[in-house]
């Protein structure tokens, strides 16, 4: 009869031993991470009903005191790109959720619900919460390749006249004397230049984020420039040829000729996999 070495039932035993401890951790990883799930926050109550605004109404967000989170006239594509935005002040681009039905973008509601207010302000993960018990959402999120705008630097020694580089010691400076306000750095209309965009000690993510709002698709910045900026895009035109409404003279097929002339940086076109938010399932809202 054949024996095995006492090292191979040592390390049979072993292998035993750090099996269970390695079972019994991941049970109890599972048994916390359900539990940090049930434990996420909800609303207590909400209520969903067909807006009562009329054509023409504003939609309206807002958190109100005593833990109230009221929307009035919005659609559920709306309220989704706040609940599953890419960062605290940038909101999901409408064309980033894909796959959804007509209503989804078209319906219109008034939605008011409570919330323990001792909890923190995010309302996002409530928001989720809602749109799947509610509106039996599923998604998930997948690459599709999409048309893209690539930011390059023109000349790589120079800055546009409407780029300037500042200090993160500058930058706390105008934060304080500011009070913490936002400040904007948009040309005069005086100037007969019309105002695209511009704000003071702002990263380039942050130039881009604003570009992608204004484009309706992503921006890649390769312009590998780092630090804080003054950036101001701003573009000549005739003013009078919209004398009662200056947002009829926008030209957004011109704010690609606006950036390289303002900040010496270049927009061209490309393809590249783009993350987007895909409806699996929707339904109308069930009754309150």
């Amino acid at each position: 009869m054949l024996h095995e070495p006492r090292a191979c039932h040592r390390s049979r035993r072993l292998s035993s031993s750090l099996v269970g401890v390695l079972l019994t951790f991941l049970g109890a990883f599972g048994t916390a991470v359900i539990a940090a799930q049930s434990a996420a926050p909800v609303f207590a109550v909400a209520s969903i009903k067909p807006t009562a605004a009329g054509d023409g109404a504003p939609s309206m967000t807002n958190i109100l005191p005593g833990g109230i989170f009221r929307a009035s006239n919005v659609t559920l594509e709306g309220l989704m790109q706040f609940a599953y935005r890419r960062s605290p002040m940038v909101p999901l681009r409408a064309d980033l959720i894909v796959d959804a039905p007509a209503w989804v973008r078209q319906d219109r509601y008034d939605i008011e619900a409570r919330f323990d207010a001792t909890l923190p302000g995010d309302t996002t993960p409530m928001l989720r919460r809602l749109f799947e018990d509610r509106f039996k959402l599923s998604t998930r999120t997948e690459m599709r390749e999409r048309q893209v705008y690539f930011l390059r630097s023109r000349h790589r020694d120079s800055l546009g006249p409407g780029l300037r580089q500042r200090s993160e010691a500058d930058c706390e400076k105008s934060r304080a004397d500011s009070g913490g306000r936002p400040t904007s750095l948009l040309p005069s209309r005086l100037t007969g230049e019309l105002p695209w965009l511009g704000r003071p000690c702002a990263s380039m993510a942050d130039v881009t984020a604003e570009l992608e709002q204004r484009l309706g698709t992503d921006v890649i910045d390769e312009t590998g420039l780092t630090g804080r900026f003054d950036y101001r895009i701003s573009y000549p035109i005739d003013l009078s040829a919209a004398p009662d409404n200056a947002l009829q003279a926008y030209d957004f097929a011109l704010l690609p000729a606006a950036v390289d002339r303002s900040l010496g940086l270049t927009l061209t076109t490309g393809r590249r996999p783009v993350s987007v938010l895909v409806i699996e399932s929707v339904s109308h809202p069930t009754p309150n």
